[in-house]
């Protein structure tokens, strides 16, 4: 972490180019990453220049943002953010299209299956592959968009079904990650 030259936005995260995606990837989509600057990021995207995301957002009460949380400029997920600007700061053009892949778990094969059928229906790809033998009872749903262009309003919309998705069939959203 590299101390911001203005003391008084705070602590920033400058995320180095590191080649493959790294965060986000789906064990780590639900980890402790804080950070903001929605309108930024997308700036910056729009114009090809470096983020830089505070790691933390100023508030009235000065606290950290939660990763599930909302930014309030585009509703889209800090989290989410967070992966965007890790694409971009590995090069990637936002506006190109591209493959995402979307993580999902489910307690049984059926209700993976159905997920993925609604997944099917949204124009998904969808596989159910078997439990790992350290997670005897974790089905999981991996859904695939190929061509699509990552804008905010695809990223929260996309976030937004794939999380219902597994709250109606209970199941874990665990995340996304896309191609370079």
């Amino acid at each position: 972490m590299a101390a911001d030259p203005d003391p008084r936005k705070g602590p920033v995260n400058r995320i180095p180019p590191t080649g493959p995606l790294t965060v986000g990837t789906p064990h780590e989509a639900n980890g402790r990453r804080r950070v903001a600057g929605a309108a930024s990021l997308a700036g910056c995207a729009a114009q090809g220049q470096d983020a830089v995301m505070p790691l933390f957002r100023r508030k009235r009460d000065h606290g950290p943002v939660e990763p599930g949380g909302r930014a309030p400029e585009t509703g889209v997920k800090y989290k989410d953010l967070a992966v965007l600007a890790q694409l971009m700061e590995s090069g990637a053009d936002l506006k190109q299209p591209r493959h995402a892949l979307y993580y999902l778990y489910f307690a049984g094969r059926k209700a993976a299956e159905a997920a993925g059928e609604e997944a099917r229906a949204r124009g998904f790809e969808a596989a159910v592959r078997e439990p790992l033998p350290e997670y005897p009872d974790q089905w999981s749903l991996i859904c695939e968009q190929h061509g699509v262009v990552l804008d905010l309003e695809t990223v929260r919309a996309n976030g937004d079904f794939f999380e219902s998705l597994a709250q109606s069939h209970h199941g874990e959203y665990d995340g996304w990650e896309a191609s370079v």
